[in-house]
C-alpha cells in the first residue's frame, strides 16, 4: 500500500509540473495572439486575460460585429466573478456574453481540444458561431434559468486563422455569477493525453483517499480508545466526496444527481472535513483548549448542515466564507501546538506539521482557484495533499505500533529474565538489605558525630570562652574603682574593647562552625567583588593592626566580579585577616590579595604575612581537621582554634580548594580558589548528592 501511494504522489507532483500550460501569454481587449509562439513548446495553452463583456445581453457571435449595440461596456478579466470588476453596476446575480477573438500561428489546421470548465450557474458556448457546448440553461431571470455544472471536453477543426469564442453566462441561484475558472486548449494529439492522466490520477487518488479511509477505520475498530482514527477515517471520506462532486464532478458518471443536491454534497462534505478535522487534531495533540474550540466548532457545522439541507443554493453557498476562515487558523494553531513536540525531537510531531503546511499550502491554492484567483497548479489539488498527509499519519501509527512492540517485547524479557534469575534475584535482594543495613550503621555513626560534637561545642564554651569572659569581669570591676588613673583607665577601655571583639569573632567562629558540622548553613552566592568584602572589614581590621605597628594591605589584580557567598566570605576573609594579625609581629605586614587563573578558571584569594609561621606538621593537623587547639598570638590574643578549620570547610561549600604554606619564623600564606559559577554549581549538587 505504502510503495502504491508514494508512486500516486510523485505521478501527481509530475503531472502538475509536466504537463503545465502557459500562462505567459494573455488577451488583451479581447485579442489573443498565438500567431507568433503557435504549440510547439507546450501541451496546451491558458485562455486567460481581457474579454469583451457585454452585460445583461445575450449576444450571438453573429450579431456582435455587426450590431450597434455590440461594443463591449468593459473589458472583463478572466477568471473572475463579475461581481469582483470594482463597480455596482455588476452585482452577482444577472447575465452577460464574454466573446474572445483567438488568432492561430499561419496555416494552421490542427484539430483542437477546449477544456471546458463549469460556470456559475448556467453557460452556452460558442465556437465560430456554432454552439458547441453548454451546461443548464442560460436564462435572464431565476425562473428561465436552470443551472447546472458539466465541465467537458469538446475537439473543433479550425477552419481560418482565426477563432471567434463566445461564452453566455447566467447566474441567479448562486452567491456570485461569471467565468471563474481558466479555459484551456491545445492540439487534440498533445492535450488528450493530458487530460486523460488527470482524469486518471485523480480517480487512482479518490480511490487512495476512500482505501485509507477504511483502513483508519479497521485501525479504530482495533483501538477503540484512540479516537482520532475515526476522525481522520471521516476527514479522508470527506475529501474523497468532494473530489467526486467538484472539480471534474465524477459523481454524475456513476449517477445523475441535480446540480443543487451535487453543491449540497460539496458543502457537507466541506463541513464533514472541518468537523472531523477539528476534533482529530485536538485528540492527536492532546489539546484541551482546542476540543473546547472543536465542540462550538461542531454546533456550527451541525447548525450549518441544516441550513444547506433546507435553504437554496445562493444562501448556503455564503457559508465557504466560515469555511475559508476556520481551515487556515485551524492549520496555523495545530503547527503552533507541535512546534514545542518538533524541537524534541517527535517523529509524530515533524510529520504531522509537515503534513499540515502542506495541506495548508493546497487548500489556499484551492481557496484561488474558487474564488478566480491567480493559482500555480491548475487544478484542486487538496486531495493530493490530504493523500500525502494521510500517509505520514500512516508512518505515525506503523511507529507508534513499533514502539508499542518494543515495549511489550521489553516486557517479555523482564518477565523471561525474572523467571530464569529468581536466584540470582533473591541475592541481589540479599545484597539490598545489606546495603540498607549499612545505610543504618552509617546513621547511627553519624548519631554518635553529632554527640561528640555536642560535647566538643561544651568544651570549647566551658575553656576558650570562659577564660575571656572571666578576664572581661575582672577588667569591668578594675575599671569601676575610683582610685585608678586616667592613663590606667584608657589602658583597661583599650583592653576591653579589644577582648570584646576577640570574643565576638570566637562566638560567631563557634555559631557558624556548629552550623556546619550539623549542615545547616545556607548557600546564597551571587557576583561581587573582593575589595567590597574587604572595605566592610576594614574599619574594624585595620585599627586592630594600628595597635600593633602592622602594615595592612589589599591587592586586586583580577579586577573582575567572583561568584560567592557575600556572608560566608565575610567570615573566611575576617579570620584569615584576624588570624595573621594575630601570628604577625609589630611592624609586620599582612596582605590580602585576589588574582585570577586563566588555566583553571578559577580565582585565587591570598592572605600573606610576616608573622611567626608554623611547622608542616601544625599545617597537616588544621587541614585534616585533627587540630583545633587555640594558640595565643604574639601578643597574648586569644581563640577558640576553629577559624582556619570553618575557613576550610566554607571554602569548600563553595567548591573552592583552601590551602596552607608557610615556613617557621618567616611568615605564613593562606589562599584558596573559587570557580566559576557553573564550576561551583556542579559541585554544590555533587555535595548534595
Amino acid at each position: 500500500m505504502g510503495r502504491v501511494i508514494v508512486i500516486v504522489i510523485l505521478l501527481n507532483v509530475t503531472l502538475c509540473f509536466s504537463f503545465a500550460g502557459s500562462r505567459s501569454l494573455r488577451a488583451e481587449q479581447g485579442t489573443i495572439d498565438f500567431s507568433t509562439i503557435g504549440f510547439t513548446d507546450v501541451n496546451y495553452r491558458v485562455l486567460n486575460g481581457e474579454y469583451e463583456f457585454y452585460w445583461k445581453s445575450l449576444l450571438f457571435p453573429d450579431s456582435i460585429n455587426k450590431s450597434s449595440n455590440s461594443t463591449p461596456q468593459i473589458y472583463a478579466v478572466v477568471p473572475s466573478y463579475w461581481s469582483e470588476f470594482g463597480d455596482d453596476s455588476y452585482p452577482e446575480k444577472g447575465f452577460a456574453t464574454y466573446n474572445l477573438k483567438i488568432i492561430l500561428p499561419d496555416s494552421f489546421r490542427q484539430e483542437l481540444t477546449f477544456d471546458i470548465p463549469v460556470f456559475d450557474s448556467s453557460y452556452e458556448l460558442f465556437l465560430n458561431g456554432e454552439s458547441v457546448s453548454k451546461n443548464g440553461k442560460v436564462g435572464t431571470s431565476l425562473q428561465s434559468e436552470v443551472p447546472g455544472y458539466a465541465p467537458r471536453q469538446i475537439n473543433f477543426q479550425p477552419l481560418s486563422d482565426t477563432i471567434q469564442l463566445t461564452v453566455w453566462v447566467s447566474n441567479f441561484n448562486h452567491r456570485r455569477g461569471g467565468f471563474w475558472k481558466e479555459m484551456r486548449f491545445g492540439p487534440r494529439l498533445q492535450f488528450e493525453p493530458v487530460l486523460r492522466r488527470e482524469v486518471f490520477y485523480s480517480l487512482l487518488t479518490v480511490g487512495v483517499l476512500l482505501a485509507f479511509s477504511l483502513l483508519f477505520l479497521f485501525f479504530f475498530i482495533g483501538d477503540r480508545k484512540n479516537q482520532s482514527m475515526i476522525f481522520f477515517s471521516l476527514i479522508l471520506l470527506g475529501v474523497a466526496v468532494r473530489v467526486c462532486v467538484s472539480g471534474s464532478y465524477y459523481i454524475t458518471d456513476l449517477y445523475p444527481v441535480s446540480w443543487k443536491n451535487m453543491i449540497r454534497m460539496e458543502y457537507l462534505s466541506l463541513a464533514l472535513i472541518l468537523l472531523a478535522g477539528f476534533y482529530f487534531f485536538a485528540d492527536f495533540i492532546k489539546s484541551k483548549i482546542l476540543k473546547r474550540f472543536a465542540h462550538v466548532n461542531a454546533a456550527i457545522c451541525v447548525a450549518f448542515s441544516v441550513l444547506i439541507l433546507t435553504l437554496s443554493v445562493s444562501v448556503f453557498s455564503h457559508f465557504v466564507v466560515y469555511f475559508e476562515v476556520i481551515f487556515p487558523l485551524v492549520f496555523i494553531v495545530v503547527i503552533v501546538l507541535s512546534v514545542k513536540d518538533a524541537i524534541e525531537g517527535s517523529l509524530g510531531a515533524v510529520l504531522n506539521i509537515t503534513g499540515i503546511i502542506i495541506v495548508l499550502f493546497a487548500f489556499i491554492n484551492d481557496v484561488l482557484i474558487a474564488t478566480s484567483k491567480a493559482t500555480l497548479f491548475d487544478n484542486y489539488i487538496a486531495q493530493y495533499a490530504v493523500m500525502v498527509f494521510a500517509f505520514m499519519h500512516g508512518l505515525i501509527i506503523i511507529y507508534k505500533w513499533v514502539e508499542t512492540y518494543q515495549e511489550k517485547a521489553e516486557l517479555n524479557n523482564v518477565v523471561t529474565y525474572i523467571n530464569s534469575n529468581l536466584e540470582k534475584l533473591v541475592a541481589e535482594r540479599t545484597d539490598e538489605l545489606k546495603d540498607q543495613n549499612q545505610r543504618i550503621e552509617k546513621q547511627n555513626r553519624e548519631m554518635s558525630d553529632a554527640l561528640e560534637l555536642n560535647n566538643r561545642l561544651f568544651s570549647i564554651i566551658g575553656h576558650d570562652l570562659r577564660s575571656p569572659l572571666a578576664t572581661l569581669f575582672q577588667l569591668a570591676e578594675v575599671l569601676g574603682e575610683e582610685d585608678v588613673d586616667e592613663v590606667e583607665r584608657k589602658k583597661i577601655i583599650r583592653s576591653l574593647r579589644q577582648l570584646s571583639r576577640s570574643t565576638g569573632d570566637m562566638i560567631d567562629n563557634l555559631v557558624y562552625w556548629g552550623r556546619s558540622q550539623g549542615q545547616a548553613l545556607s548557600y546564597n552566592p551571587s557576583f561581587g567583588y573582593i575589595r567590597d568584602v574587604y572595605n566592610s572589614l576594614a574599619e574594624m581590621l585595620v585599627p586592630i593592626a594600628e595597635q600593633k605597628g602592622i602594615e595592612l594591605q589589599f591587592e586586586d589584580y583580577a579586577r573582575d566580579e567572583v561568584y560567592f557567598d557575600k556572608e560566608l566570605m565575610n567570615l573566611v576573609i575576617r579570620n584569615l585577616i584576624g588570624n595573621a594579625i594575630k601570628f604577625t609581629p609589630p611592624q609586620g605586614n599582612v596582605t590580602l590579595s585576589v588574582n585570577y587563573n586563566k588555566k583553571e578558571k578559577c580565582h585565587v584569594v591570598s592572605v600573606q604575612d610576616t608573622g611567626v609561621g608554623m611547622s608542616q606538621n601544625l599545617i597537616d593537623a588544621i587541614l585534616t581537621g585533627e587540630n583545633n587547639k587555640s594558640t595565643p598570638g604574639t601578643k597574648g590574643e586569644k581563640g577558640t582554634g576553629l577559624g582556619l578549620i570553618l575557613c576550610k570547610d566554607l571554602i569548600e561549600m563553595h567548591g573552592g580548594a583552601f590551602s596552607i604554606e608557610s615556613r617557621e619564623g618567616v611568615g605564613s600564606r593562606f589562599y584558596f580558589t573559587l570557580p566559576d559559577k557553573s564550576k561551583a554549581k556542579a559541585t554544590l549538587i555533587k555535595q548534595k548528592t
